[in-house]
């Protein structure tokens, strides 16, 4: 039987990949973590919260509680990255693909 712990909103000290859509959560934004505990093994989920937000959403849409890590857009419970999509036109606007951003040397 699986079970979660309560989320907690956090701010990224390094880098993470949200569990969610894949996309990077970057150092110094704030995401949702929580634990997922199946049986004898625990894994801890990063979110991007607009994505934590989605997966509460499919949870009531489907009754799963679990998903494959990486298969959803961004902040909306379409699978496979369909950006564009429509369900949400104002977070398909905000939000840049990460491969299209410029990257700062260190």
């Amino acid at each position: 039987m699986s079970h979660c712990t309560e989320g907690k909103t956090v701010v990224a000290n390094r880098g993470h990949n949200c569990h969610w859509c894949g996309q990077r959560i970057r150092a110094g934004e704030r995401y949702i973590t929580y634990c997922y505990m199946d049986g004898g093994s625990a894994t801890r989920m990063k979110l991007h919260p607009e994505c934590h937000a989605a997966c509460g959403r499919f949870v009531e849409q489907t009754g799963e509680t679990e998903f494959d890590p990486y298969t959803f857009t961004r902040g909306c419970t379409c699978e496979g990255g369909d950006r564009g999509h429509g369900h949400y036109p104002e977070r398909n606007t905000i939000f840049v693909p990460k491969w299209t951003e410029p990257v700062t040397p260190v």
